[in-house]
């Protein structure tokens, strides 16, 4: 086999514009953001929306803009791939692969939620991702996945080829660790005092908010106990049942559970670095970027009891079984009763989160990518 030189790497960016930006989009942003900085190839990406300020101009980088429609990636992206710039691999971070077009294709899937917690989304949702992942297995040449959670997941249940499949851990932002105690004034906008636990995420059934909020209210109910719950992200799918149990919270402890919608920049920052705890109810995740964030920051963190949660947080988190409102509770009340373990908590995530870069995961990429192309 011949040796390309300088190979050409196609990446297909679905840029969303929205301000409630899912795991998915942020690492899509954070990946080609630095896998077009690095050296030994050509890039060319595609996408529906300009270049963003933030992804740095490359003389080895060539931004495609193609114009908005609803099914762009299939209809005008095939077009481009047969006819437009020639690639040795098409790198998909966070779309589905063209039904037309043929090419060496490396795709990342995220996770495996729908087959799990059906219930969550909607049955067009379903087919959907059904499609991309059957897909992703037929036509690409190697799967990325952030977590083993995910590898074995697709294994299971569409029996992937194991060999096909590259674990790749999702990086962090190193501004994180760099989060002050400062601008507390910011809180008061939402409503919020100290001392608070937090939960950053979407507001719905699958992220197990309804457990959250039972275990603060046992937590509440203890003498000397008056942090604030302040649930930090958009509603989602069911989110009447949540809205139905705040209803349902005695009317001293309600006014403390506080929702600010989603927050990103400087306003998450903030409320980071003045949390006491931050808890992470969720059911299933893919890999969970949030936890990371909050453990970045040092804040001593809960998870529950979940596979790819504890792959993520190692010894850097608590994990606690979240079937029940009382284990959380019960653990909750323990960290705030004993800063000793606190401050340990403190130091031991800061340490776990350093493990996770997006120069590590981004080189990782490329090596996957290159070894697509010598196949």
């Amino acid at each position: 086999m011949v040796k390309i030189t300088k190979p050409i790497v196609g990446i297909v960016y679905a840029n969303t514009t929205s301000v409630t930006q899912r795991g998915p989009d942020v690492y899509a942003h954070e990946i080609i953001r630095r896998l077009t900085q690095m050296n030994g190839a050509t890039y060319v990406v595609w996408s529906q929306s300009d270049q963003p300020g933030t992804i740095r101009p490359h003389i080895s980088l060539t931004w495609k803009k193609i114009r908005s429609h609803t099914l762009w990636s299939q209809a005008r992206l095939p077009f481009e791939l047969i006819f437009g710039t020639h690639t040795n691999v098409i790198f998909i971070p966070n779309h589905v692969i063209p039904l037309f077009g043929s090419g060496t294709f490396v795709v990342t899937i995220h996770d495996c939620a729908y087959e799990f917690f059906p219930d969550s989304y909607s049955k067009k949702e379903i087919v959907y991702q059904r499609f991309a992942l059957k897909s992703a297995l037929k036509k690409s040449r190697s799967i990325i996945v952030p977590s083993l959670t995910t590898k074995n997941d697709i294994i299971s249940l569409y029996k992937g080829n194991p060999d096909k499949i590259h674990v790749i851990p999702h990086g962090i932002d190193p501004v994180f660790f760099d989060v002050k105690k400062n601008f507390g004034h910011a809180l008061l906008g939402y409503g919020i005092s100290e001392p608070y636990i937090l939960y950053t995420g979407r507001l719905e059934s699958r992220k197990n908010i309804l457990i959250l909020i039972e275990a603060y209210i046992l937590l509440r109910q203890e003498e000397k106990i008056h942090h604030k719950l302040v649930l930090a992200g958009s509603p989602g799918n069911k989110y009447t049942l949540i809205e139905k149990a705040l209803t349902r919270v005695p009317a001293n402890f309600r006014r403390d559970i506080i929702e600010t919608g989603h927050v990103t920049g400087d306003t998450l920052k903030v409320l980071l670095a003045h949390a006491d705890i931050f808890v992470m109810p969720s059911l299933y995740e893919g890999f969970g970027i949030s936890v990371l964030e909050a453990m970045a920051v040092g804040i001593p963190t809960i998870v529950n009891d979940t596979p790819s949660l504890k792959e993520v947080v190692g010894n850097g988190a608590l994990v606690v079984p979240m079937k029940k409102a009382f284990p959380l509770a019960a653990k909750m009340s323990y960290l705030i009763h004993h800063p000793l373990e606190m401050t340990s908590l403190r130091v031991k995530a800061k340490r776990r989160a350093r493990m996770f870069t997006w120069e590590k995961s981004a080189s990782q990429t490329f090596d996957v990518l290159m070894k697509a192309i010598d196949r």
